[in-house]
C-alpha cells in the first residue's frame, strides 16, 4: 500500500480462452466485491475499473492475458454465529488521508464518527 492511499487496488489477470464481458468477470472472479450485476455496471460507468491500465466502459471485453483491476469500496465476508449460522456482512471501506508510515505503522487523519473494524 502506497502512502496516501488507504485501500489497496486488486488485480485479476483474464485467462479465459474466449472473450467474455468485463461485467460478467468481475461477478464471477470477484464475488465478495460485487454482489449483483448491477453493482458491476455501477462500477464500470463511474470508471472505477481499469484493464491494462485503462480505465474501462460499460460495454467492455476483456481478452487473455488482460489485467482488470479497481480499488474496491466494500468487501462481503461471511460471518458465523455462535449458533453456527452464517451470515453476509457488508463491509465498506472508508478513504483516509495517509500523512505517514512505515513497515510498522501509519498516521492517518480519521474523520470523527468513522468506527475501527
Amino acid at each position: 500500500m502506497k502512502a496516501g492511499s488507504a485501500v489497496p487496488t486488486r488485480s485479476y489477470t483474464y485467462d479465459g480462452a474466449t472473450p467474455q464481458s468485463l461485467a460478467a468477470f468481475l461477478l464471477r472472479e470477484c464475488r465478495e466485491h460485487f454482489c449483483a450485476y448491477g453493482h458491476c455496471k455501477r462500477a464500470l460507468s463511474k470508471g472505477r475499473v481499469k484493464v491494462d491500465g485503462v480505465v474501462a466502459h460499460a460495454g467492455a471485453v476483456v481478452t487473455a492475458g488482460q489485467v482488470v483491476s479497481f480499488e474496491p469500496t466494500h468487501e462481503v465476508r461471511l460471518m458465523q454465529d455462535a449458533a453456527g449460522s452464517t451470515h453476509r456482512r457488508i463491509v465498506y471501506y472508508e478513504r483516509v488521508p495517509v500523512v505517514a508510515e512505515t513497515d510498522h505503522w501509519a498516521v492517518v487523519l480519521k474523520p470523527p464518527g468513522l468506527v475501527k473494524d
